[in-house]
C-alpha cells in the first residue's frame, strides 16, 4: 500500500470516528479514541511539507516516527511544523518529546511553554521533570514530578521517577522513600528492589538489601538482579550461596556464569575446580575458545603437559594465529624439554657399586 492508499485510509478512519462521534477529550484538546497515544498505529505515512498539513495527521505520523526513534524528523521538519501548527496542543507535546529525545533541551521547554490550552497535563508534567533533571535543576524536576502525582498518584512511574532525582542529588533517604513507594503500587518492576538493595548495600545494610532481593523470582529477573546479589554475597564472604547462583544459572546454559564461577576459582588457585566447570562449559558449547584455555593452563600447571599442549591446539584448529595459544604450546614444550634434560642428565652419570663393611668382612 502506498503513501496515497495509507493516507486515503487514515481520513476514512477519521471520518468514521466522526460519525460514530467516538470522542476522548485531553485537557481541552479532543482527541479521537482511535487516535489515542498509540492506539491507532498506521504505518508508511509521509509528511510532504509542500502540502497543506492537517493537525490530526500529521499527530499521527509523530507518533509513527516516535516508534521508529524520529528517524523521519528532522530539526528542519519539526521548525516547519512549528511554523504551521505551532498552536496544535498535542502536536507542541510531541515536538518536546522528539526535542528531548534529541537532548535539545531549551527547545523541548519552549514547546511545553507554548501558551496554548489543551496539552496532556499529566505528561506535560512528567516531561519537564524529566528535562529538568537532565539539566541537573533538581528542585524545579521534583516540583514538576509532585505536580505530575498530584494528578495521578497511583502511577508507580512517576514516583519512581521522583526516587531518580532524590538519588542523583545524593539523598539516599527520600530515595529509598520513593523506590518503595513506587513498588507497593507496581510489584511487576522487578528494577525497583535492585534499586533498593543498592542503596541498602551502599549504606553497609546488607541483610536488608539482601531482603529486598529475596523478593524478586530470580528466574524472572534480569542479569543485574542476580549480579547485585552476587555483589552482596561476595562482599559477606558468603561465597558457597553466591557460587549456588552461578551454578544454577550455569546449567539452564548461561555460560557467563559458568566464566565467572571459572575466575573465581581460577584467583584461589583450586585448579581443579576450574577444570570441572571449564568442562561444564566445553559439553554446552564445545569451541569455547576461554574454557580450551582455562583449561590449557590448568593442566599446565598441575604438569599435565600433554593434556595442556592438547587443548592448546583445539584452540589453534579454531584460529591458527591465536597469539595465546601459540605462546603456550611453546612454553608448555619448553618444560617438557628442560625436563628431559635433567633425566638425560641424571641418567648419564656414572653409577659405582662400593661394597657395604658387612659385605667387606663376609668375603674376608
Amino acid at each position: 500500500m502506498n503513501s496515497k492508499s495509507l493516507t486515503i485510509l487514515f481520513w476514512a478512519v477519521i471520518s468514521l470516528c466522526m460519525d460514530t462521534s467516538c470522542v476522548k477529550r485531553y485537557g481541552k484538546y479532543e482527541m479521537y479514541n482511535q487516535l489515542s497515544i498509540g492506539q491507532l498505529e498506521l504505518s508508511g505515512l509521509s509528511l510532504d511539507l509542500d502540502e497543506p498539513l492537517h493537525a490530526e495527521f500529521v499527530i499521527q505520523y509523530l507518533l509513527q516516527e516516535k516508534r521508529k526513534h524520529w528517524d523521519g524528523v528532522s530539526p528542519r521538519v519539526a521548525r516547519k511544523l512549528t511554523e504551521q501548527l505551532g498552536t496544535e496542543p498535542y502536536i507542541c507535546f510531541l515536538l518536546a518529546e522528539y526535542y528531548f529525545d534529541q537532548r535539545e533541551y531549551d527547545l523541548a521547554l519552549q514547546q511545553l511553554n507554548t501558551p496554548v490550552e489543551g496539552m496532556p497535563e499529566l505528561e506535560v508534567y512528567d516531561l519537564k521533570s524529566k528535562i529538568y533533571n537532565r539539566l541537573g535543576a533538581y528542585d524545579l524536576a521534583i516540583d514538576q514530578i509532585n505536580n505530575a502525582i498530584l494528578i495521578n498518584s497511583s502511577n508507580s512511574t512517576l514516583f519512581d521517577q521522583k526516587a531518580n532525582i532524590y538519588l542523583h542529588m545524593k539523598d539516599s533517604l527520600s530515595a529509598l522513600t520513593y523506590y518503595k513507594q513506587a513498588w507497593s503500587l507496581d510489584q511487576s518492576k522487578l528494577d525497583i528492589p535492585v534499586k533498593v538493595a543498592r542503596l541498602y548495600a551502599e549504606q553497609g545494610e546488607l541483610e536488608e538489601a539482601i531482603s529486598w532481593l529475596d523478593r524478586v523470582d530470580l528466574d524472572q529477573s534480569s542479569p543485574e538482579v542476580r549480579a547485585v546479589k552476587i555483589k552482596i554475597y561476595r562482599s559477606q564472604g558468603m561465597d558457597l550461596e553466591a557460587n549456588s547462583i552461578l551454578k544454577a544459572q550455569l546449567d539452564k546454559g548461561d555460560l557467563s556464569s559458568g566464566k565467572e564461577l571459572v575466575n573465581f576459582f581460577k584467583a584461589r588457585h583450586k585448579a581443579d575446580s576450574v577444570l570441572h566447570y571449564a568442562s561444564v562449559i566445553l559439553e554446552q558449547d564445545s569451541v569455547n575458545r576461554d574454557a580450551m584455555m582455562d583449561k590449557a593452563e590448568m593442566y599446565d600447571l598441575k604438569g599435565y603437559f600433554s593434556s595442556s599442549i592438547q587443548y592448546y591446539e583445539l584452540v589453534l584448529e579454531i584460529d591458527s594465529l591465536d597469539q595465546e595459544a601459540i605462546e603456550g604450546v611453546r612454553k608448555v614444550n619448553g618444560k617438557i624439554a628442560y625436563l628431559r634434560k635433567i633425566r638425560e642428565r641424571k641418567e648419564s652419570i656414572p653409577t659405582f657399586d662400593i661394597a657395604s663393611p658387612e659385605l667387606k668382612k663376609t668375603l674376608d
